[in-house]
């Protein structure tokens, strides 16, 4: 440690100078303890007893702990891939088997729709054939009464053109009979089955 320097003031009206001394700074003591080398043989027996310490509290709690953590995390880790390949591989049999169902659901719905196709191609030639057969019998009812009407109205013209012979042949010449008048008519109209 360094003493104190001493300064002297000069006292009023006296010009004195006053010694200055001063105090080395290594004065007391030696060379920094590291490097003397009287003391190697301690520090060495400390430094091989502290790196040995060191080494045995890293060997049985901080290497073991470290080797838990690396072990738990390379668990972990494989743990959580074999799970992502599980899931994956779900994922991938999940796929097929929508694509599978959407390929069978296309399937069905085109069979479906042939089939619906089919029964509507075979309803409608169904009622096509039926209504084709209404409409043929309609046909041929309405050409019988069609035929009955015109062989009613023709017969009907036979007997008012008789009527009306009759009626004018009376008037200018006298009453001619029945059945002349009606031969005449026939012949005139020329009606099947009746003589000419």
């Amino acid at each position: 440690m360094a003493t104190p320097t001493t300064n002297v003031t000069p006292a009023a009206g006296a010009a004195r100078a006053a010694p200055h001394s001063e105090v080395a700074h290594d004065a007391g003591h030696g060379s920094f303890p590291p490097f003397k080398p009287d003391s190697f043989g301690s520090q060495l027996l400390w430094l091989a007893i502290a790196f040995g310490l060191l080494w045995l509290f890293m060997a049985k709690v901080g290497a073991p702990r470290v080797g838990g953590i690396l072990s738990e995390r390379r668990g972990r880790i494989s743990g959580d891939l074999s799970e992502a390949e599980r899931f994956r591989n779900e994922a991938s049999a999940a796929e097929q088997t929508y694509e599978k169902a959407l390929a069978d659901a296309r399937r069905s719905a085109a069979k479906l729709a042939d089939e619906a196709r089919q029964t509507m191609a075979a309803d409608f030639a169904g009622k096509k054939d039926m209504e084709e057969a209404k409409l043929a019998q309609h046909l041929a009812v309405a050409e019988k009464r069609i035929a009955a009407v015109r062989d009613k109205a023709l017969g009907e013209v036979g007997a008012i053109a008789t009527d009306c012979a009759e009626a004018i042949v009376a008037k200018l010449t006298g009453a001619p009979t029945r059945d002349e008048i009606g031969a005449a008519v026939a012949s005139s109209m020329h009606l099947p089955g009746t003589r000419r």
